[in-house]
């Protein structure tokens, strides 16, 4: 690295960039694929059977996604760690190994975990929640059982950088199985537990898909015997065990809102601020495409101390995510009513709180690739305290305003958590790694768009659908002659090379 110039450290910055862009390019499409089908059985379901009944399956959906977000032990994450260690050590018997012992154990966890689900709804505790509730918590436990191996299977597929199938079994497979199976099962009276046990099914054949695709990648290997398997469990464990507190801490943040409604509220508010959610999940796509193909990046080039390289990656990574997520945040802070147009009207309430709720992902998506720098740096003890810290944070608003304001106190106390958690770990990666996300570009970008969203919300007296629109293009043809007045940079047209290159061998 020492006798590299400048000029080719850039280039070569720039080479990574595009790397990322074009796996997460696969990563994005899917997530598009898989938030429209997504978006689509809500739909379908809330026209079918009005938001109390939504209602019973967001809770039921929700306690067994924040299972799910514990019982892989944070193998998931732990494996894009290790594997890329392994590969670049060319340790093939410590590779074996990994791979071996965390689908034995996801597994084994996997089926505890959903066996547990299942015996607790059974329970007395249990009992006090609505009938249907428990019916339906009951039938999750196969769905916790069989989630659990699946996240460790995609995160085996996209440690070896292997988007495009990772892409198709969990982005693919996976949602457009509960549309098809999950709708007619409902419409012809299924309800929650039938809604429930389709997406069980639809979770096998997604598990079927992705177990082929890592026996395709990764069979060669587990069959070599010449490759004895060397486990290393304790270190694969005391690294990924933080990450999986982390991620139940993020679920429950996510998910928390929902679950305080389930105790304050009726499952009629439930359902409904389940459509705002959907909807603002839109916002994520493209923030999970971009970490998903950058996490392993960040672990070779910790892994070889490059820290300069790292901060310019970091920052091309942050502002192409920038650039691509403000006009649908800001489409969902301003004209939150537009998109609610196709539901029935007894859904009308999600518009305040869909607003509420892409405030508080704006700001968290801007920083999402800065805040993957902790983890894959080895910080999981870390991570795993601002998780804490966070969802202490929710549980203090949500306890506070869910009672007295319902969904919006919900939307609230998700959004200003979202916030603060994401902002205080900016200062945590600058103090660690001394690399910071957003450029002199990045920033007037931002500054440009905040104040058209804060405009259009209080400088005009109570706008139009007409008038807001209009004034949001406006910010948009703003955004545009900026972007195209500050140029581009080295990353920038490495990016812009591979999509030419793209477009022409499609045009072949």
């Amino acid at each position: 690295m020492s006798g590299e110039g400048p000029a080719q450290r850039e280039a070569e910055t720039g080479a990574l960039a595009a790397q990322i862009a074009g796996g997460s390019g696969l990563v994005f499409a899917g997530g598009i694929v898989d938030r429209g089908l997504r978006w689509a059985l809500k739909w379908a379901l809330a026209g079918l059977v009005g938001p109390g009944p939504l209602g019973l399956i967001e809770l039921a959906t929700r306690v067994s996604a924040t299972i799910t977000a514990f019982s892989p032990l944070g193998l998931d994450t732990g494996v894009v760690y290790f594997v890329a260690r392994l590969r670049a050590a060319g340790d093939r018997p410590g590779l074996k190994g990994l791979i071996l012992a965390a689908l034995g154990v996801s597994v084994l966890v996997g089926a505890l975990s959903g066996a547990g689900l299942s015996l607790y709804a059974l329970s007395g505790p249990a009992q006090d929640a609505p009938p249907g509730l428990v019916a339906a918590l009951v039938a999750a436990g196969p769905l916790v059982a069989l989630s659990t191996p699946l996240l460790t299977l995609i995160g085996l597929l996209r440690a070896a950088k292997d988007m495009r199938r990772s892409t198709l079994a969990f982005q693919v497979v996976l949602p457009l199985g509960l549309l098809l199976l999950t709708v007619p099962t409902v419409a012809l009276g299924g309800g929650a537990v039938g809604a429930v046990v389709c997406m069980s099914a639809a979770t096998l054949v997604s598990l079927t898909v992705a177990a082929r695709a890592v026996l395709g990648l990764w069979g060669p290997l587990l069959r070599d015997p010449a490759v004895v398997a060397r486990f290393s469990v304790g270190p694969l464990l005391a690294f990924s065990v933080p990450q999986s507190l982390t991620a139940a801490a993020f679920r429950l943040n996510q998910y928390f809102d929902v679950l305080i409604l389930g105790l304050f509220a009726d499952a009629a508010t439930v359902g409904v601020y389940a459509v705002a959610s959907s909807v603002a999940g839109f916002g994520s796509v493209p923030s999970n495409a971009v970490i998903s193909m950058f996490n392993p990046f960040v672990a070779e080039l910790v892994a070889s101390g490059d820290r300069q390289r790292l901060d310019r990656l970091l920052k091309a990574v942050s502002r192409w995510l920038v650039l691509i997520s403000l006009p649908g945040f800001l489409f969902l802070m301003l004209l939150p009513d537009v998109v609610l147009m196709v539901y029935p009207d007894s859904f009308a309430g999600a518009a305040p709180v869909l607003a509420v709720l892409a405030l508080g992902q704006v700001v968290q998506t801007a920083a999402a690739p800065a805040m993957r720098l902790i983890p894959m740096s080895g910080h999981a003890g870390l991570n795993l305290a601002n998780g804490i810290a966070a969802l202490v944070l929710n549980l203090g608003l949500s306890w506070w305003l869910v009672p007295t304001h319902g969904g919006m106190g919900a939307a609230w106390a998700g959004a200003i958590t979202l916030s603060a958690w994401s902002i205080w770990r900016l200062g945590e990666v600058w103090w660690m790694l001394r690399c910071f996300p957003f450029d002199g570009r990045t920033l007037v970008l931002m500054g440009v768009a905040g104040a058209g969203a804060l405009l259009i919300r209080f400088g005009l007296s109570e706008p139009a659908l007409g008038e807001r629109a209009a004034a949001l293009l406006g910010v948009f043809l703003v955004i545009g002659v900026l972007v195209a007045i500050q140029g581009k940079t080295t990353e920038d047209a490495a990016l812009l090379q591979r999509v030419k290159g793209r477009l022409g061998r499609l045009r072949r």
